[in-house]
């Protein structure tokens, strides 16, 4: 199983959702700016979507943090998430094995020094397209738990052929949804369901 839930920030209610997590709460009512609230509730969105799909409310959901920052929930170890969010859009993936996901507008400019400098292994294979090399970066990145910038522990992007790509044993997914690039990146292969949330 392998959902992909995603919202547009402009579908974002400018109210606080009653039925949402205290530490989602939090988050949004702690942002700085309105637009950083749009998109926080957007995440809080999609997450809930994302486990009610599986039977359960997120608003009784515990989140807890492995010792490298990966968020994971204490009373279901089996549910595997990810959440990312550009300015326009909100993303969660659902899975019953380890998920990473990534989305950036395709508009936005990734410098090729930039990712020379933390992906030069693969820099001059992706020079024609350094955002996805960037996105997909921080999809593994987000599935392993190590940050995009250690180098040392990544294993190295091949070049994607269609649609997908192979690191190891992880498989890496692109899609383009709602002008945003998105890669997922899994431990096991499947194709993503893609659902909007409303």
């Amino acid at each position: 199983m392998l959902k992909l839930f995603y919202m547009s920030v402009n579908d974002a209610p400018c109210e606080l959702p009653t039925d949402i997590s205290e530490y989602r709460k939090n988050k949004i009512v702690s942002a700085r700016s309105e637009t950083a609230k749009r998109v926080l509730t957007a995440a809080a969105l999609v997450l809930k979507a994302g486990f009610a799909s599986l039977g359960i409310e997120e608003k009784d959901v515990s989140y807890a943090t492995l010792e490298n920052g990966k968020p994971y929930v204490l009373s279901h170890p089996e549910i595997h998430f990810s959440l990312s969010h550009s300015e326009t859009m909100a993303l969660a993936a659902f899975s019953d094995s380890p998920v990473g996901v990534d989305c950036e507008r395709m508009d936005r400019g990734v410098p090729y020094e930039l990712v020379k400098r933390f992906f030069p292994q693969e820099a001059d294979e992706y020079k024609e397209n350094t955002l996805l090399l960037w996105v997909a970066g921080e999809s593994l990145s987000k599935l392993s738990g190590n940050g995009v910038f250690d180098a040392k522990n990544r294993t190295r992007i091949p070049p994607f052929e269609e649609n997908k790509t192979k690191s190891g044993s992880i498989t890496l997914e692109k899609y383009i949804i709602e002008d945003n690039l998105v890669v997922v990146s899994t431990e096991r292969y499947e194709t993503a369901e893609i659902i909007k949330v409303c």
